[in-house]
C-alpha cells in the first residue's frame, strides 16, 4: 500500500513538474513566450505614441517667436500653417504667415517669400501674405464668439469640435456622402473661454470655423450647423433641465472690423477676391 502510495505521489510530482515547465516555456519562448510578445507590444505602443506626440497638433497654427526658431522645428508637416511673431526677434514688426509644403522640383527658395525649413523631408515655408488682413493676430486666433446661454451657474471650461458630413446633414441627401454614413473631417478646436456671468459662456476659437449659425442645446451639448457642417461646444456635466430652460438664448458672431474669413452671405453669388493683405474685389452677378 505505501508503495503504490508513492508511485502516485512520484507519479503526481513529475506531472506538477512538467506543467510547470511548460508554464515557464510558455513565458520564456524565444518565438512565442509571453516575454517576446509582451517586449513587441510594448515596442509598437511607444511607436504608437511618438506617432501620436507629432500629429496631436497639426490641426491648429504653429507659433513662432522668430523665423529661425520655425526653420529649426522639425515636426512640421505638409500641409500646416505656421506663423512668425518676428524675422530676427519676437515683435520686431516682421512677423508673418506661413504655408507649410513640399518644395517643388528645383525649386530655389529666395529666403524671403520661400524658405527651408527641413531639408530632410523636402519642405519648404511659403509667406501667405492673403491669408490675414485682421488687425491682430488674437483675433485670427479668436475672432469668431460662440455664445451659450448654459444656466448652470457655474464656469465650465469649453472642448470644442468641428466635423462634416453628420447623419442628416449631407448635403444631397442622407447617405449620400461618398464615405457613407458618419462624419469626416473631425477637428478638436483650440478655444478661449470669457464669461459674463455664471451663466453665460463666450468661446472664441479661430475665425476659418464660422458657421452662419446659432448653438441650439441637444443631450448634454451645444451645436451649431451650417448646410453639412457641424460644430459642438461640450461644458462638461449639465443640468439638462436648466440648459432646455434658455435654449435659443445663444448667438455667433465674428469680431467686428476685421477682414479675415468674413464669409460673405448674401447674395449668394457675391464673391470675394483678394489683390493684396489689404484688399479685397468683391465680384457678384445680376
Amino acid at each position: 500500500m505505501a508503495m503504490i502510495l508513492s508511485n502516485n505521489f512520484l507519479e503526481w510530482l513529475a506531472k506538477y513538474k512538467q506543467s510547470l515547465q511548460d508554464a515557464l516555456n510558455a513565458v520564456d519562448d524565444p518565438k512565442e513566450g509571453l516575454m517576446t510578445k509582451y517586449s513587441s507590444l510594448l515596442t509598437m505602443a511607444k511607436q504608437i505614441q511618438e506617432i501620436l506626440k507629432q500629429a496631436q497638433f497639426h490641426d491648429r497654427p504653429f507659433n513662432f517667436a522668430t523665423v529661425n526658431a520655425m526653420q529649426k522645428y522639425t515636426a512640421l508637416m505638409d500641409g500646416d500653417l505656421a506663423i512668425t511673431h518676428g524675422w530676427d526677434n519676437y515683435d520686431d514688426g516682421h512677423g508673418a504667415y506661413w504655408n507649410i509644403r513640399v518644395k517643388h522640383k528645383d525649386e530655389m527658395p529666395d529666403d524671403q517669400n520661400v524658405i527651408s525649413i527641413n531639408t530632410d523631408m523636402g519642405l519648404v515655408a511659403e509667406r501667405n501674405s492673403s491669408l490675414l488682413s485682421a488687425d491682430s493676430l488674437e483675433d485670427f486666433l479668436y475672432g469668431y464668439t460662440i455664445e451659450i446661454k448654459h444656466n448652470q451657474g457655474n464656469y465650465p471650461i469649453p472642448r470644442v469640435f468641428y466635423y462634416e458630413d453628420a447623419i442628416g446633414t449631407e448635403t444631397n441627401g442622407l447617405g449620400s456622402a461618398s464615405h457613407g454614413l458618419g462624419e469626416v473631417n473631425v477637428k478638436y478646436i483650440p478655444a478661449r473661454a470669457e464669461y459674463k456671468d455664471q451663466d453665460t459662456i463666450q468661446v472664441k476659437i479661430p475665425r476659418n470655423f464660422y458657421l452662419k449659425a446659432s448653438p441650439n442645446y441637444n443631450h448634454g451639448a451645444w451645436y451649431l450647423g451650417d448646410e453639412n457642417r457641424t460644430i459642438k461646444v461640450d461644458l462638461g456635466f449639465v443640468d439638462d433641465e436648466k440648459a432646455k430652460a434658455t435654449n435659443g438664448q445663444g448667438s455667433s458672431y465674428l469680431s467686428p472690423n476685421t477682414g479675415y474669413f468674413s464669409k460673405l452671405t448674401s447674395p449668394t453669388d457675391l464673391r470675394s477676391v483678394y489683390i493684396d493683405e489689404h484688399t479685397q474685389r468683391l465680384l457678384w452677378r445680376d
